[in-house]
């Protein structure tokens, strides 16, 4: 059987497709042993899983020249953002994780002198987060080489492209949403 442009693109010479790490021509099996399948939504549900998992993992190495996670540096990028600062809530909200680890990274953050937390007056269980001008400095500086380093990634993909690439992963992500609601 013919390999498909994406199938020849995703293996590795070892005859495994990198994204999904199955061996090549296992979709073409599965599309025998089930014809009604639609096997082209399973390859895509394991490309992007593979391919956030690898990018993750590369992601990864880039922060930790700053001493930082990725969900470190999202929290500090998403508290950044708001100048009246932000709850722990809502960084649970859009960072689809528990209130309590939200808060232990929170906590991580503040001792490091990257964030602060201010009591909220009218109540006192709730804390409002913000950026320190420490944290500020070190985006900064973490921005101007991510941001270098970015760039390079995300060349392999034509700029006229990129607009259409990020709406499909919007909609991919909000279909895989819905099917838990």
């Amino acid at each position: 059987m013919e390999q498909s442009d994406s199938e020849h693109m995703t293996t590795e010479n070892n005859g495994v497709d990198r994204l999904s790490g199955l061996p090549q021509g296992y979709f073409e099996q599965v599309g025998i042993e089930y014809p009604d399948a639609d096997i082209s939504a399973l390859r895509v549900f394991l490309a992007v899983s593979g391919a956030g998992r690898r990018i993750d993992t590369a992601v990864t190495q880039l922060l930790h020249v700053y001493g930082l996670t990725v969900t470190k540096t999202n929290i500090l990028y998403l508290v950044a953002a708001r100048e009246e600062g932000t709850t722990v809530a809502r960084l649970r909200e859009h960072l689809l994780m528990t209130q309590p680890n939200v808060t232990f990274v929170v906590g991580a953050l503040v001792k490091a002198g990257l964030l602060r937390r201010s009591a909220v007056p009218s109540d006192k269980r709730l804390s409002i987060i913000r950026i320190t001008a420490a944290g500020r400095r070190l985006l900064a500086k973490m921005t101007g080489g991510q941001l270098s380093a970015l760039a390079r990634a995300v060349s392999v993909i034509d700029p006229s492209e990129r607009e259409t690439f990020i709406r499909m992963l919007a909609q991919l992500t909000e279909s895989f949403e819905s099917l838990s609601r």
